[in-house]
């Protein structure tokens, strides 16, 4: 009974160092992921910075699902009247 312990704890041991490893390796490089966006035309920032510390506008979520989609080029000529301010 007393082996039977042993080798629950130390498997409890290791399935717990195990878990602390994974648990490291989750860093998200959101630098990385912003170029990669920028070389599919996707994302172009804002003056030449991405700000990524900034919380993104309805605006710039419109222009990346027009981006998307594929009408940026097409709209970008277009003129159209709101009367909104």
């Amino acid at each position: 009974m007393k082996k039977i312990k042993q080798c629950l704890l130390i498997l409890f041991i290791i399935f717990l160092s195990t878990s602390c490893v994974y648990a490291g390796n989750n860093t998200i490089d959101y630098e990385e992921k912003a170029n990669y966006l920028h070389s599919l035309d996707l994302f172009n920032g804002i003056g030449g910075s991405f700000a990524l510390d900034k919380q993104a506008t309805r605006l710039d979520i419109t222009i990346m699902a027009l981006r998307i989609s594929g009408r940026e080029e097409s709209l970008s000529y277009a003129t159209y009247y709101h009367p909104f301010t």
